[in-house]
């Protein structure tokens, strides 16, 4: 069994770990053809990115906590993750309008695109 790993010596299949649930939801949304699922994914993170991680980390820099109660060192290492995390969450729950008007608005620029007759080229020479 030259070349194979542990896993595969037991009969497991070998995963592509960059390959997520979400990232796997979208490749199969793009495959079917579903623009609504990738507006609003793009939207999520369009809006998390972009206006609810900066508020979460602008109140948690804010903060000014004694001794026992602040930040490790451990958490200021992962509090990036963690704000991400939460304004992931926030932004996909049903409660945030601005999702929905993000995505209206990349499906209605999207579809006039599409819609729009690509242009001629140009036959005229020039010199």
């Amino acid at each position: 069994m030259t070349g194979s790993t542990p896993l595969q010596s037991m009969g497991a299949q070998p995963r592509h770990l960059a390959m997520t649930a979400p990232t796997a939801r979208l490749a199969k949304d793009a495959r079917e053809g579903k623009p609504e699922a990738l507006a609003f994914e793009a939207a999520v993170r369009l809006v998390s990115d972009a206006f609810i991680k900066p508020i979460l980390e602008q109140m948690r820099s804010s903060s000014t906590l004694n001794k026992p109660f602040a930040a490790s060192n451990a958490e200021k290492t992962f509090r990036p993750m963690l704000d991400g995390e939460f304004s992931d969450r926030i932004a996909r729950s049903g409660n945030f309008d601005l999702v929905g008007a993000v995505q209206k608005s990349l499906l209605s620029k999207a579809f006039n695109r599409q819609m729009s007759a690509p242009p001629q080229p140009s036959t005229e020479v020039k010199g």
